[in-house]
Formats: C-alpha cells, structure tokens, sequence
C-alpha cells in the first residue's frame, strides 16, 4: 500500500521517467500498472486475512473481504492522486483496480483449493 501510496503522489514527469522500462506497452501501461499492483495487492490481503486463523482460509466470505479492501483502497488512492498537481482520479483506474485484486484473489483461491486437494490425496 505505500508502494501505491508513493507512486500516486509522484508527478506525471515521474511517472513516465519511472515506467520508461515498459514504453513498448504504450497507451497500456498505465492499465497494466494498475492491475499488477492491485493484483499484488489483493492477494497479499488474501493471505494476509487467511493467516488468522487456518480454519477461515478456504471461506469465500474472505475472498471477498480482500477484495473489498483493494477496492475501497483504490478508491482512496485515486482521491489522493486527485490532489496531486497535474494528476487527475478516474473510475476507469478504480474498476482496472478492482479487476487485477479480483484476478489475483480468484486465482490465489483456486491454487489453494488445489494444492490442498493434492495434500489430501497425497496423505
């Protein structure tokens, strides 16, 4: 989160300076930013919240409060990036946002969900 944090609060100058590397995805690059970090982000959170207690971890109840807090941290950021000179907040960053934690914690489910089924099977 302070990753995304510090990068909202940099100027457009330092944006395009920080993401020269990945110039070849063009116009992309600011979408596919947005969905590696908040994939990142929504997975860390899922097995951040899965880490308290073992019996909790498969219940999408929880799946979907990672969700949650990536989205609603999107939304915050996205104010936050409102308030930085020559930066402006969009619904289309908060719902690429959305998708990448979304991504992540559906994928992050079905890797445990199987890897738990080897172990069962394995024992």
């Amino acid at each position: 989160m302070a990753l995304i944090f510090q990068a909202s609060s940099s100027s457009p100058q330092e944006v395009n300076e920080t993401l020269a590397g990945v110039a070849w995805l063009g116009p992309y690059r600011n979408i596919v930013g947005h969905l590696v970090l908040y994939a990142v982000l929504g997975s860390l959170l899922q097995i951040c919240i899965w880490s308290w207690r073992s019996s909790l971890a498969w219940s999408a109840r929880w799946a979907a409060a990672a969700i949650a807090i990536a989205v609603l941290y999107g939304i915050s950021d996205e104010y936050h990036q409102s308030l930085v000179p020559g930066r402006a907040a969009t619904v289309l960053d908060v719902v690429v946002d959305s998708a990448g934690a979304l991504a992540a914690v559906v994928a992050v489910s079905i890797l445990a969900k199987l890897t738990r089924r080897r172990l069962n099977q394995s024992e």
